[in-house]
């Protein structure tokens, strides 16, 4: 058997990773004061305590309340470390499309299958976490939700119309860079909206 040498040896592409954190914070939908006081959100860590600081106005959306999501290319494979900040639920990440192990990164709890969710966060000591592992097998763009675990837990199924967190993972073409280059403004339907929970 020949060995290879080092510099020879092909490459493994570093996952794509995120922190992502999960959290309640009010929710200002348009200037006309529809809004959410108990709005959920998944967010970037890194915005995390301006979110926490968040000067709430009903007539104002703030631009760091939007929906999250998570670029990468066509044959990558995306590790997503999501925080649970929510004292009151549960949460997970759980992608509507291929490329995952159900058994450990559906992010659901649903019928006889392993729990993939997000405990609470509790009083004291600090957020719990887990990581998620995809990878983005086509280009295209897929939704992330968090079903509702107290009714998944009953049914061994989601329902779509209760309240959970959202955002989507959107995938460029295998070999480039993410579509949409990072730190730039995401239209969707030419205005952007909060990731809404009802």
């Amino acid at each position: 058997m020949t060995q290879i040498p080092a510099t020879d040896a092909p490459s493994v592409p570093r996952p794509r990773h995120y922190d992502v954190v999960a959290l309640q914070v009010p929710i200002a939908y348009n200037r006309h004061g529809d809004h959410d006081h108990s709005g959920l959100i998944f967010a970037l860590e890194r915005n995390y305590t301006a979110l926490k600081a968040l000067d709430f106005r009903p007539d104002q959306p703030h631009p760091l309340v939007r929906p999250l999501v998570l670029r990468a290319c066509a044959g990558e494979t995306v590790e997503v470390t999501l925080t649970n900040h929510l004292k009151n639920r549960r949460v997970g990440l759980h992608l509507v499309g291929e490329g995952y192990d159900v058994a450990g990164n559906d992010g659901a709890q649903v019928g006889g299958n392993q729990d993939s969710t997000v405990p609470k966060c509790p009083d004291n000591g600090p957020a719990p976490q887990r990581t998620y592992r995809w990878h983005c097998v086509h280009e295209g763009v897929s939704s992330c939700t968090t079903p509702p675990i107290s009714v998944a837990r009953r049914t061994a199924a989601t329902c779509t119309g209760c309240s959970g967190c959202s955002s989507s993972s959107r995938r460029g073409p295998s070999g480039g860079t993410p579509p949409i280059p990072m730190g730039q403004r995401l239209r969707m339907g030419g205005r952007s909206t909060a990731s809404t929970l009802t």
